[in-house]
């Protein structure tokens, strides 16, 4: 695998390919002081439609599949590439419950001032809000997909954001721009990130060190990028149900 250190990220960006070669995989890490939440003094914040325990929660198949992921990582970037054609026509056939579950720290561990992981997830909350729970996937990938190719160029403002969004389908009434303009569903985004880095995934037994992560039925898929990643999902899946 062939990594680029030189970035608009630097070192921070070097630090995460080093990391991610040296557990074989592909991933983008959180800082190592990145510390859980006090569940004693973690405030509850008011979560969109559509969110079942901080993940947005698509179809009703018995196969559960979770999916940590961030908008600004590249890798979360490549396995939606792969995989989300296939996630999505598992939802269809009433195969899977894919649970998105948004993170948001790799931005800002890149140096990104434009918070663009949380705006990102804040306009998924704000199509779920509106009663678009279906479009979060397609928006999502329409947005990975919009990731600059040159990282040095600037990401999208939350205008582009809105008009990926209604290009992959979505409506935008409204009440969706206001959220989207104003970070209405920011303050969610955050806590459903921090209430994940670092603590076990349900009683899996699998730590959250990393996205992109993908379970299914809680086991773990590792993300490798050697042209394996789907066919390594599709044989989880089948084993699963």
């Amino acid at each position: 695998m062939s990594i680029s250190l030189r970035s608009r990220w630097g070192k921070a960006a070097a630090a995460t390919a080093v990391l991610a070669v040296a557990v074989g995989l592909s991933a983008c890490t959180p800082t190592p002081h990145a510390d859980a939440p006090d569940d004693s003094v973690s405030e509850q914040i008011l979560a969109p439609r559509g969110v079942i325990d901080n993940a947005f929660q698509l179809g009703t198949g018995g196969v559960v599949v979770d999916l940590f992921t961030d908008a600004s990582c590249p890798y979360c970037k490549r396995f939606d590439l792969a995989a989300s054609h296939e996630l999505q026509a598992r939802i269809d056939a009433d195969e899977i419950t894919l649970r998105l579950h948004p993170m948001n720290y790799v931005s800002g561990k890149h140096g990104d001032a434009t918070e663009f992981s949380t705006r990102v997830m804040n306009l998924l909350a704000a199509i779920a809000d509106s009663g678009q729970l279906a479009r979060v996937p397609a928006v999502y990938s329409a947005v990975l997909a919009a990731q600059p190719a040159d990282e040095a160029a600037p990401l999208p403002d939350n205008h582009r954001l809105l008009a990926i969004a209604e290009s992959a389908g979505a409506q935008i009434p409204d009440p969706v721009r206001e959220a989207v303009v104003a970070g209405r569903w920011n303050s969610w985004v955050q806590q459903a990130n921090d209430a994940a880095i670092g603590r076990e995934i349900g009683s899996t037994g699998v730590v959250l060190q990393y996205v992109p992560t993908v379970l299914v039925g809680g086991r773990q898929v590792g993300i490798r990028e050697d042209g394996t990643d789907l066919q390594r999902l599709q044989e989880a899946i089948s084993t699963a149900r």
